[in-house]
């Protein structure tokens, strides 16, 4: 579970991002945060990432305590438990596809029998598994997504932190990216994306959706 209580925090030009938070997202739930005007989700992300304190408040993630901010061993071991996908989909172009997914076991005590299972089957869902041996960067954008996303959630993390990487995307690939994001949550991994498309909120529509007015959390329901 993450637990957001009475949590804000100063944008970095000192305004503030969120006052006065509260919010909880259930063990295997799937959570939009979004926003009219402010910077209130990625300050939510910040505060998710376990590297930026909070100014006042608590901020509890699957047990861990990152109100204050984490460094050092304390924070390798919590982004062990968190997998993210940024805005630019990164990944590993240097790398074939197999690489880029099997690189995450490289800093975790997994036997190799179980890693490379684990793997294919991540594959698998992607849809990537015919592309394994292709370098990562003669992806297309759909496909790079669909990639850093199986990267980030093949050791099954708690929590899959997902920015919103959606740019350039045909609306069947938009499509396609959601239902894969659906997917791996319904294998019980808790998904927060942080997206403002009204193209992406409407396909959401029915999951819970966390919606700022500024810095404050909106009450009334978005009309889609």
């Amino acid at each position: 579970m993450i637990i957001f209580n009475n949590v804000s925090l100063n944008s970095s030009g000192g305004s503030c991002a969120i006052q006065n938070i509260s919010f909880r997202i259930y063990t295997g739930q799937f959570a939009v945060i979004s926003n009219i005007g402010g910077s209130a989700p990625l300050a939510v992300f910040c505060l998710l990432m376990g590297q930026t304190p909070a100014l006042e408040g608590d901020v509890i993630v699957f047990g861990s305590d990152v109100s204050s901010g984490l460094r050092g061993a304390k924070l390798d071991r919590y982004m062990q438990t968190v997998g993210v996908v940024f805005a630019d989909a990164t990944v590993a172009e240097d790398m074939t596809v197999g690489e880029n997914v099997r690189l995450p076991f490289a800093i975790r005590d997994i036997p190799s029998k179980e890693a490379k299972k684990r793997c294919n089957e991540a594959m698998v869902l992607a849809g990537l598994l015919p592309k394994s041996r292709i370098a990562a960067s003669a992806l297309g954008r759909y496909d790079r997504l669909r990639l850093s996303i199986c990267r980030a959630s093949v050791c099954r993390p708690n929590v899959l932190l997902v920015q919103d990487a959606f740019e350039g995307l045909e609306k069947e690939e938009l499509k396609g990216a959601v239902s894969y994001l659906q997917a791996i949550n319904a294998q019980g991994i808790s998904v927060v994306l942080f997206s403002n498309r009204l193209a992406v909120l409407g396909l959401l529509r029915n999951e819970r959706l966390i919606v700022f007015d500024g810095e404050s959390l909106r009450r009334e329901p978005l009309a889609f």
